[in-house]
């Protein structure tokens, strides 16, 4: 019977594409652009859109999110910002935007190659800046009561399922 839902994506530091696309398609339609990976100029951009059943994709969402939120947890932020105009409350987050592949060499180590970046749906490069909150709030102090981007996210479901405090 939940009426809303708060997606508190701080200190993710990511994970798997294929999983940042699964959890949208659970808020966006089929078919909706989550992201685009955008290889090397000789080669082309790759999209990757929702599948999956959009069963809450009416439900009202507020995402709290801040430096911590990296890569597939700002794929998912922009995506949800873009594509259903839902807030962003937070910290402005890392900005990891690219796709890297890993070569292992002959001595034994591993090197890291970037070879694609991520752009949001609006084609902005995740990378660039990180993604910006649309409600920016500073956690003075992490860890400590009170949390100052989860009461504001919860302020902002209440007004959006018009709930009193």
């Amino acid at each position: 019977k939940a009426r809303g839902v708060i997606l508190d994506l701080r200190n993710n530091p990511g994970g798997i594409l294929q999983q940042a696309v699964n959890v949208a398609g659970h808020f966006l339609p089929r078919q909706t652009l989550v992201v685009t990976e955008v290889p090397r100029e000789e080669q082309e951009r790759v999209e990757h859109r929702a599948s999956g059943p959009s069963d809450l994709g009416t439900m009202p969402v507020v995402v709290a999110m801040n430096g911590g939120s990296a890569s597939a947890a700002e794929i998912l932020a922009a995506a949800l910002q873009e594509q259903r105009a839902i807030p962003l409350v937070g910290e402005r987050t890392f900005g990891k935007g690219s796709v890297q592949e890993l070569v292992d060499l002959s001595d034994g180590s591993t090197l890291r190659v970037t070879i694609a970046r991520w752009h949001t749906p609006g084609d902005k490069e995740i990378g660039e800046d990180g993604i910006a909150p649309t409600v920016e709030v500073q956690d003075e102090r992490p860890n400590e009561e009170p949390d100052e981007i989860l009461e504001k996210a919860l302020e902002l479901l209440r007004q959006e399922i018009g709930t009193p405090r």
